[in-house]
């Protein structure tokens, strides 16, 4: 009877957690609105006109947070100017139908202080001037005020367009080279080289990655703090701005051309350079913010950073669920009780010989568990993994390497100073080795 009662305890509490976590995570996700992309993202996938999720606005950082569509966890950084920002999916969606007939125009400008204009009229106040071969985006058509010359219209018609730092204003189009980005080929790269040149147009065409990420993938180590959708060196083939973005550094390079000298290529206006060093990795040249001069490599890579980092994810998710499969509940005589859940969650009692030396006092009972860290190859012998248990009531996770087999969980714990860039280096000099029998 006593029993009885107690397992139906646990159940309640269990199922307060699960609810609980799920209030928690729904609010994580909740979207603040829509978004209509301005101008096309090719490293995301989004072409101008496409509508996302929009979970964080941040003034400070000039970034909308959001996701790449309704359906994936992902979140990325979008800068304010290229989306336009609706509460509802219905206005997202009348704008989206306004943006339709122009969705891929973009045009390069044929005359250098072209004026961009507040009204479709050429005496209206001037917003913006524009340089000679600069890229703007069209947004739309719009009767206007004829443009005269000598007394008589000029070919062309005004649009309403907007440049790559994210000013609107209408432009006449007679000094616009107006194209469709689906037709893009290689005539839009050499507009931005001195010279044709085939190795060129194919680092400006391809996707490059830090170059830490093959040794991520080849060591099967993939680290999730030190990857990101929004990491890595995009030359600007439409925009003429080539970006970099890494932890802490992100910088734009607006660009006139890209020229061969020696064996380096100058994006002329900028103090970027860059080396070819192999179809799969190149090497830039540039100074940061702070003046700081810095040698940075990429690498191309044969899957998507995307898919990357959902592989991890889905492996971390397996290896949980292996372990819960394993036994409903894990015991130790000396150590308690520790049930883990098929999705993350753990229950453990009892551990009260094991505080305050490795688990906090007043840590609590539940809490996640997740594999955020990796064993140096010499601990494999060993162990399989490393575990990171976050109490409910604690800040900082408690971490234990792990072997699982049929007989049971054997847990060591690792002490923090053993712990280096997410990786478990060493065993401690006295270490506190727990088994936990399967059920």
């Amino acid at each position: 009877m006593n029993n009885s009662f107690q397992n139906r305890k646990l159940l309640i509490f269990i199922a307060a957690i699960l609810i609980l976590s799920s209030v928690f995570f729904s609010s994580c996700s909740k979207t603040l609105g829509y978004g209509v992309v301005n101008w096309s993202i090719p490293e995301y996938n989004l072409t101008a006109g496409d509508i996302i999720p929009v979970y964080v606005k941040s003034n400070i950082e000039k970034v909308y947070i959001v996701g790449l569509n309704e359906k994936t966890a992902l979140r990325v950084e979008i800068p304010l100017w290229q989306l336009t920002f609706f509460e509802s999916k219905k206005d997202a969606g009348k704008f989206q139908a306004k943006l339709i007939e122009h969705k891929h125009s973009y045009a390069r400008v044929k005359l250098d202080g072209l004026p961009m204009r507040s009204n479709p009229d050429n005496t209206s106040n001037q917003v913006y001037r524009l340089k000679l071969g600069q890229l703007v985006k069209i947004l739309w058509f719009g009767e206007g005020v004829p443009v005269l010359k000598g007394g008589k219209p000029m070919d062309g018609q005004w649009y309403e367009v907007l440049t790559e730092d994210g000013v609107r204003g209408w432009c006449f189009s007679y000094n616009l080279n107006i194209y469709d980005e689906r037709k893009i080929d290689s005539s839009e790269t050499t507009n931005l080289a001195q010279e044709s040149d085939t190795e060129l147009e194919a680092a400006l065409n391809e996707f490059w990655y830090p170059e830490h990420y093959r040794k991520m993938i080849n060591n099967r180590q993939v680290d999730l703090d030190k990857i990101s959708l929004t990491w890595g060196f995009f030359p600007g083939l439409r925009s003429g701005i080539a970006r970099v973005e890494l932890e802490n550094t992100r910088l734009s390079f607006p660009y006139t051309k890209v020229i061969k000298i020696g064996n380096k290529y100058l994006f002329e206006g900028s103090n970027l350079s860059m080396q070819i060093r192999g179809k799969d990795i190149i090497t830039l040249e540039f100074s940061d913010k702070s003046g700081k001069h810095r040698l940075e490599n990429f690498i191309t890579l044969n899957a998507t950073t995307e898919d990357i980092i959902n592989n991890e994810i889905k492996r971390r998710e397996t290896l949980i669920e292996k372990i819960a499969k394993t036994s409903s509940e894990f015991t130790s005589e000396n150590f308690g009780s520790l049930k883990i859940l098929p999705d993350g969650q753990f229950i453990w009692s009892g551990y009260n010989l094991l505080s305050p030396s490795i688990i906090p006092s007043g840590a609590g009972s539940s809490g996640r568990v997740s594999l955020k860290y990796f064993l140096d190859k010499k601990l494999l012998s060993d162990y399989q993994g490393a575990l990171s248990f976050r109490f409910e009531k604690t800040a900082e996770p408690v971490v234990f390497m792990y072997s699982i087999s049929s007989k049971g969980l054997r847990l060591e714990a690792v002490e923090s100073s053993s712990i280096q860039d997410n990786l478990v280096t060493r065993r401690s000099l006295d270490p506190v080795i727990l088994f936990f029998a399967a059920n």
